[in-house]
């Protein structure tokens, strides 16, 4: 058989069709899926009165919009393959407290909770279970950018501003 660690699909998840051809590569691998995990995320810090609409859309492509085809996607070969399944959303923590310097990150992952709410009440009946988790801070390359931005902002050592956040 395969071995799943063995397995790497790459897609740019504001593609749809990219998206589509990853799901098709990985259920012929596999002969079906059971599942996803949906972790794809991107942030741009900056002030509310300081966000542009770039910078709002660019969170929101990847978060928001570049989530929900992955998630029609698999479920339609879960619903095809009659199988039921699961869906995880990766969410964050940002979409529930609204931290400083992050409206639109907060505000993106804040419709993944509610986006995720609605597909599960959606495709409960398909048996697919949907969730999110909402994690707090996680020592990742996009982590490591926002303890930059705050050490640079506040005058400290990102690593001392990253230590403080990462338990």
């Amino acid at each position: 058989g395969v071995d799943h660690l063995d397995v790497v699909v790459r897609a740019d998840v504001t593609d749809r069709v990219a998206v589509a051809q990853a799901i098709v590569d990985i259920a012929a691998c596999f002969g079906h899926l059971d599942g996803l995990v949906a972790n794809a995320g991107v942030i741009r810090l900056a002030a509310a009165l300081d966000t542009t609409g770039d910078d709002h859309q660019a969170q929101f492509a990847v978060n928001v919009q570049g989530l929900l085809p992955c998630c029609q996607l698999v479920a339609e070969h879960l619903i095809a393959w009659g199988s039921g399944g699961a869906i995880v959303n990766v969410a964050s923590n940002a979409g529930k407290v609204g931290y400083p310097e992050m409206a639109a990150y907060n505000a993106s992952k804040a419709a993944v909770i509610n986006l995720t709410r609605t597909l599960a009440a959606e495709w409960a009946s398909f048996g697919i279970n949907v969730n999110a988790v909402c994690p707090g801070f996680v020592a990742t390359d996009m982590l490591r950018e926002v303890a930059r931005f705050a050490g640079e902002r506040d005058g400290e050592d990102p690593e001392e501003v990253l230590a403080r956040i990462v338990p």
